[in-house]
């Protein structure tokens, strides 16, 4: 395009925002694969990376199932670009993970979160939650969402996408009798009746 071979000090060259933005539009337009192309042309064009645009090219390699690029990428971000990950970043890697069921990795994506200090936030745990129900482990996914709520692990409440990404991903590999119990003890949750204490 012409402002992709614009000269660097040209008003018209884009900057890394603009690349980071365009990446974001692509993916969000189904078209994960064009995202990566503009990675590929930010790389390329003298532009400094930074957190969000890589943040912005993991989340098109989840939207490609490409876990193994993702993990690449965010492994070049923190070591050779050193740039401190993010909950964004983070959540991206997560997402990509959990497209391609690698619930295992997820976790440890997460655990290396709260291990450093960075607080996962409900975006983290229901791509982590998708990640278990992917790889049809049912207990640890509704064990998690109790986790999620606790001292350790931030503290975070889960919200309605949370509860529809498990109950999608329960319905989707034919374990309704979970998926409506749990809708049934959510029900009673939001009647004040305590979602914790019912599953117990």
């Amino acid at each position: 395009s012409q402002m992709r071979n614009a000269p660097a000090n040209s008003p018209m060259a884009p900057t890394v925002h603009a690349y980071t933005a365009a990446m974001r539009a692509a993916t969000e337009g189904g078209r994960w694969a064009r995202a990566l192309d503009i990675w590929a042309d930010l790389r390329s064009s003298g532009c400094q990376a930074t957190g969000h645009a890589y943040a912005a090219a993991i989340s098109a390699c989840a939207a490609g199932q490409q876990w193994q690029r993702a993990v690449a990428l965010f492994d070049d971000m923190a070591g050779v670009a050193g740039i401190r990950p993010d909950v964004v970043s983070c959540t991206a890697l997560v997402t990509a993970l959990a497209s391609a069921g690698e619930a295992d990795k997820a976790e440890a994506v997460v655990q290396w979160m709260l291990a450093i200090g960075l607080k996962p936030n409900v975006r983290t745990y229901t791509a982590l939650l998708t990640a278990m129900g992917n790889a049809q482990q049912w207990v640890r996914a509704v064990e998690l969402l109790f986790a999620m709520q606790s001292p350790e692990a931030g503290n975070v409440a889960p919200n309605a996408y949370t509860y529809s990404a498990l109950l999608k991903a329960l319905g989707e590999h034919g374990q309704w009798q979970l998926a409506e119990a749990l809708f049934d003890h959510l029900e009673q949750q939001v009647l004040g009746g305590g979602l914790a204490a019912n599953l117990d």
